[in-house]
């Protein structure tokens, strides 16, 4: 039986978006959005026939009124994690979910839009260890700051 995007509900949602960075490495700042009490990075699930870099870009789009275009996509990372979606999710519960999330560095200084979707943006300062939302953001947060570490000119200029 498939779900609502017509996917069968015993495969994996899918879903993907973006880590987004702004500035330099002496000022380095993260975007995140927040829905009640939780702080997110823009993503969403993959619809039918979309790649995780379409669908990461259009979810960018969607909640924060900036084009994937206006920003650099950093090849050499994805941070891929798989975990079973609470019960109390009344659209899919206990269902698994893959998601990968891509670096972004903006290539401009763009305004964000927020959709309905969510209540605030914040632009964080990079100052890892991060100590957010420890279900993802702190994991994701974790394994971006090992990458950037290893890479001495990140972020490039855009």
């Amino acid at each position: 039986m498939p779900d609502a995007c017509g996917v069968p509900l015993s495969e994996p949602l899918r879903a993907a978006g973006y880590l987004l960075f702004r500035g330099s490495a002496r000022s380095l700042e993260f975007l995140l959005l927040r829905t009640g009490n939780r702080w997110d990075v823009p993503k969403g699930l993959v619809e039918p026939g979309e790649s995780l870099l379409v669908t990461a870009g259009r979810e960018l789009r969607e909640e924060t009124g900036i084009a994937a275009d206006q920003l650099w996509t950093e090849p050499g990372f994805a941070f891929q994690l798989n975990y079973r979606l609470p019960d109390h999710y009344v659209w899919s519960p206990g269902r698994q979910k893959e998601l990968t999330i891509f670096l972004g560095v903006l290539r401009g200084d763009f305004p964000v839009q927020l959709s309905g979707e969510h209540e605030q943006s914040c632009w964080w300062p990079w100052s890892p260890p991060h100590r957010i939302q420890s279900e993802t953001i702190d994991r994701l947060l974790a394994d971006a700051a090992k990458f950037i570490a290893q890479h001495a000119e990140w972020p490039p200029q855009v």
